[in-house]
């Protein structure tokens, strides 16, 4: 058994190494967590590190710089399933190869994209916040706080520091219970999970800058309380509102706050009105330049709430509502009473 160094005096979740146990079998350890999956390859034993660490029984040396070969979402919310499927149809439309695991405890799902080559962790996580915000026209369930469940977490690493913890798929224990196996766009395991992954194509580099630049900012349309900090490239300009097809008058209420049915209000603009009550956090960014964990400390500040097949919003978002609706060719019978 091959084991990387120790440190004693580090935190837990930075206390890793990777374990040979059997030809081909591995055990990555994180602090008292024993995670394990089988390793076919070489090349796919690398897909799964999250940053340009080069861990291995033979090797245990550091690559410089915050590069990562992959990109990892993590749903969690109660309607999981429908996230992820939104997630992977919204990868499908822009020709994003990405692979989804039920998570260990078959409460969650994971949609990971791999990469030819290392790329900087701020493209990768550019890329899966683009693919979230465009995610969030079809359906706005999926929320502000997903942008807080991608992996890597952060732009750059600390130095010194180990990267972030996510579990791997295909874990013995867990996939006798249905947990951590490969799913497949319909949402169904897939029944032979390694072919799955051998089958897996991966994104060059080239075609994630690519993608990043036609991409909508995970900042559009926020009510923005802090400037968002510099990026590798300029996201091109989405702040066109949809045409969209409305079934019913709209009936909107503006009292202490602003009251909007959403039994008939289209998808593309229940996630437009959504982000006017949106703003990014200052903390996070604050934490960010210090390098200091954002560990439950949100991306987003969300002042929006749904009740009683409503969404409410501060009544300080009521001329960009009215703007939205109108360019958008909302009814014109629309009324707005004011108590």
């Amino acid at each position: 058994m091959t084991r990387l160094p120790y440190r004693r005096h580090t935190p837990a979740r930075a206390q890793a190494c990777l374990t040979k146990t059997a030809p081909g079998l591995f055990a990555f350890s994180g602090g008292p967590v024993i995670l394990s999956a089988p390793e076919p390859s070489p090349s796919i034993a690398v897909r799964l590190w999250p940053y340009s660490r080069e861990h291995t029984p033979a090797r245990g040396r550091e690559r410089s710089g915050d590069t990562t070969w992959l990109l990892a979402a993590d749903f969690d919310k109660a309607a999981w399933e429908d996230d992820l499927g939104a997630f992977a149809e919204t990868c499908r439309r822009r020709q994003v190869p990405v692979l989804l695991e039920r998570s260990r405890s078959c409460r969650g799902g994971h949609a990971w994209i791999f990469f030819t080559a290392p790329i900087h962790a701020g493209l990768a996580r550019r890329l899966g916040a683009g693919l979230l915000t465009e995610t969030q026209e079809h359906r706005p369930e999926v929320g502000m706080d997903s942008y807080d469940r991608l992996f890597p977490t952060q732009d750059s690493l600390p130095e010194g520091g180990f990267g972030n913890l996510i579990a791997l798929p295909l874990q013995q224990k867990c996939r006798a219970r249905g947990g951590s196996v490969f799913l497949d766009h319909e949402i169904q395991e897939v029944p032979d999970p390694w072919s799955h992954l051998e089958a897996m194509s991966r994104f060059t580099p080239e075609a994630v800058e690519s993608l990043v630049r036609d991409l909508p900012s995970a900042t559009r349309g926020l009510c923005t309380a802090a400037p968002s900090p510099p990026t590798l490239f300029d996201a091109a300009n989405h702040d066109q509102i949809p045409t969209v097809s409305w079934t019913q008058p709209l009936r909107i209420t503006l009292s202490d706050r602003l009251y909007i049915p959403t039994r008939d209000l289209p998808a593309a603009i229940k996630s437009r009105l959504l982000r006017f009550a949106a703003f990014e956090n200052p903390v996070y960014y604050s934490n960010r330049r210090l390098h200091l964990s954002n560990h439950s400390t949100p991306r987003f500040i969300s002042r929006a709430e749904e009740e009683d097949g409503q969404l409410v919003l501060p009544r300080g978002t009521w001329e960009r509502v009215e703007d939205t609706l109108e360019k958008s060719k909302a009814p014109e019978n629309m009324t707005w009473p004011k108590n």
